[in-house]
Formats: structure tokens, C-alpha cells, sequence
């Protein structure tokens, strides 16, 4: 894993879309990340004592993934087309949200207070694409969680 991080991390992006390829190869990266690990979520984050990864499982799952998201890209923009149309974020409850506009896509997340502990759940990507580098940025992250999530709820 430190190799294909190590590949990733040395990338310079030299302009916009440079920085998009950096982005999607970051994505790839943290979809591999449980299934290179003896690690597994049924729902939340626990360890496998069953589970065994062999040595090229890292390299050969990241290809894998990469080759995965290019088709789906491949897919979209013969569906679509080059698409320079903005997109737009509304920080609002779905239930309540008043609009004058018809959307191709709407992507909720719906906020499971209590079902889901997010930070626990999603610390392995949080600490490999560095959004936390020990557990008190976790705690932080879990606090920040709580606020948003009771914003959207109310």
C-alpha cells in the first residue's frame, strides 16, 4: 500500500486536470484500502480473523479500480458528452428544500445519527489520505460530524 500512496503522493499536478487525474487516482486508492487489509465492515469498521490477503493484492485491486472508473468515465462522457455545466451544493434538509429548478442528479447523504459512527467507520481512509493523523483528529472530525449532522437533521 505504501508503494501505490508513495506513487500517488510524488504525482506534482501541473494544472486543473492534472489535479482531477490526482483526485480519481486518491478514490481508486481509498476503495482498495479494506480489501487490502484484514480488516471489514459489516456495517462498521471491525477486523477479520479469517481473512487473508495475498502480497499482489494491493497492486492488482488498484489496477483493477483504476481500469473500473476510466470505462465508467468512458461511459458518462458517450452518454453525455463533454459536460461543462456547473454543478450546484445546497447545504439544506431534501424534506424542506424549496427550488425553482429541475435537476438531471440529486445526491443526498442522509445523516444516520445514531446508526453510523462515520469517523470510526472511515478512519482507515481518513489516516491514509491524511485527514487524521492520530485519535484526537479523529475526536475533532467526530464533534465536527455531530454539528453537521444535527444542522441537516433539524
Amino acid at each position: 500500500m505504501e508503494i501505490i500512496k508513495g506513487g500517488i503522493d510524488s504525482f506534482e499536478p501541473k494544472n486543473k486536470e492534472e489535479e482531477n487525474i490526482k483526485d480519481l487516482m486518491l478514490v481508486a486508492f481509498s476503495a482498495i484500502l479494506i480489501d487490502c487489509s484484514n480488516l471489514k465492515r459489516t456495517p462498521c469498521l471491525g477486523y477479520s480473523k479469517r481473512k487473508r490477503v495475498d502480497e499482489g493484492a494491493p497492486l492488482r485491486l488498484y489496477k483493477r479500480k483504476i481500469n473500473e472508473i476510466a470505462h465508467d468515465l468512458k461511459v458518462l462522457q458517450k452518454s453525455y458528452g463533454k459536460n461543462d455545466t456547473a454543478s450546484k451544493t445546497h447545504l439544506a434538509n431534501s424534506k424542506d428544500y424549496q427550488h425553482n429548478t429541475s435537476y438531471d442528479l440529486v445526491l443526498t447523504s442522509p445523516p444516520y445519527m445514531n446508526g453510523l459512527d462515520y469517523v470510526i467507520n472511515y478512519k482507515i481512509e481518513m489516516g491514509w489520505l491524511g485527514f487524521a493523523e492520530n485519535h484526537n483528529q479523529l475526536k475533532k472530525s467526530r464533534i465536527l460530524w455531530s454539528c453537521v449532522t444535527t444542522f441537516l437533521k433539524d
